[in-house]
């Protein structure tokens, strides 16, 4: 078992809980606040980062370098695309409120990254 790579998926399905919490809490705590276009794809999210994480547990055990691979860049175009958005519509203060879950999501790169280089250097 890689723990690397069972790290950053337990890391994953926390940040899926906390993405649900979070958002539940501060942007949609009134049906007001809730606009079912940005709701459904924030949870779509949280179900994709979920996934993230069950398909890195798996890895952790039986791997697989294109899961864990494809997982990484899937992680790396989700954060892609939220900077780029951010950045097209002027939302400086929301990048930087999110620093820490930058911070956490480079934690799990980290972990893929360095499970994956772990496993190849064993298989070798």
């Amino acid at each position: 078992m890689n723990l690397l790579i069972a790290a950053s998926g337990l890391l994953l399905i926390v940040l899926c809980i906390l993405h649900v919490v979070f958002g539940e809490k501060n942007y949609f705590n009134t049906k007001e606040k809730r606009s079912i276009a940005g709701y459904v794809p924030y949870h779509q999210i949280s179900a994709v980062m979920f996934l993230e994480g069950a398909g890195m547990i798996y890895s952790a055990f039986y791997f697989n370098i294109q899961l864990s691979v494809f997982i990484l860049v899937l992680i790396l175009a989700s954060l892609t695309v939220f900077v780029l958005i951010c950045i097209k519509e002027k939302e400086e203060e929301t990048i930087k409120a999110s620093v820490p879950q930058f911070i956490l999501f480079g934690i799990v790169l980290l972990l893929i990254v360095l499970g994956i280089y772990q496993e190849l250097s064993i298989t070798q």
